[in-house]
């Protein structure tokens, strides 16, 4: 065999496995912290649904219980308990594909899963209608002899999303067409080092910003039903 051919050989061989090396060294790691963060928001959209599951039971026993013993004929008819009926239903529902926009969206991140990621974002815009029913609700049972409180910060809290979430894109569209191009939002890059001498550099800061504000206010949000579902003192007459 020729001496140059054979070095050759040796020099593939050689090569190929350091070649593979410094790839699998260039290629996006997850770290430890992103691994929590999943988990944590795994936990966090089972607690989502399991959570608006009871709230569902806690609302349809006022509907079939309490309700039908009121004599406030504005709420206590039957037009009236259908619709709450309908809109318990689709809270539930609501809830379960946000949970599962949510799960998505901490599970696969905007810059390596940009795909999966804004499916994620479209299924968590669900909780704009979610938060109208409970609010829906909410109102009229305090219509209904006050059975709860009146319901203001929940529907400062769905006014916030509601708002917030179509100001945040239109924020984020208008930044990109300032800065260059829609399709700039596939440019993993600028979305994660956008450039600081851009005109739409703060346009864009200031979307994000708002951005976790809105994500903020789901906690309010929780607090406000965990506490309606506190004052709640017939759990044990509850049928699963």
């Amino acid at each position: 065999m020729d001496i140059s051919i054979l070095g050759c050989h040796i020099n593939r061989s050689i090569s190929a496995p350091i070649h593979n090396k410094t790839n699998q060294s260039l290629q996006p790691r997850a770290t430890p912290v992103a691994g929590y963060f999943s988990q944590a928001i795994d936990i966090i959209a089972i607690l989502h649904v399991f959570s608006t599951y009871l709230r569902c039971k806690q609302i349809e026993y006022y509907i079939k219980r309490v309700i039908p013993e009121s004599k406030n004929l504005n709420v206590n008819n039957p037009e009236t308990i259908k619709i709450l009926h309908q809109k318990n239903y689709q809270t539930f529902i609501y809830a379960i594909l946000s949970g599962i926009g949510f799960n998505s969206m901490g599970n696969f991140g905007s810059f390596q899963h940009l795909g999966e990621h804004g499916i994620g974002a479209t299924l968590m815009f669900l909780t704009i209608p979610f938060l109208f029913a409970q609010k829906y609700i909410a109102e009229k049972l305090y219509e209904c002899d006050q059975i709860e409180s009146r319901p203001i910060s929940m529907t400062i809290v769905t006014y916030i999303v509601s708002i917030g979430w179509p100001l945040i894109s239109t924020i984020f569209v208008c930044s990109l067409l300032i800065h260059s191009s829609l399709m700039d939002w596939f440019n993993q890059d600028l979305r994660l080092n956008f450039p600081n001498d851009s005109p739409a550099f703060y346009l864009y800061r200031f979307a994000i910003i708002l951005e976790w504000l809105v994500i903020m206010s789901y906690t309010i949000m929780f607090f406000i039903i965990t506490k309606r579902m506190k004052l709640f003192k017939h759990w044990n007459r509850i049928v699963y």
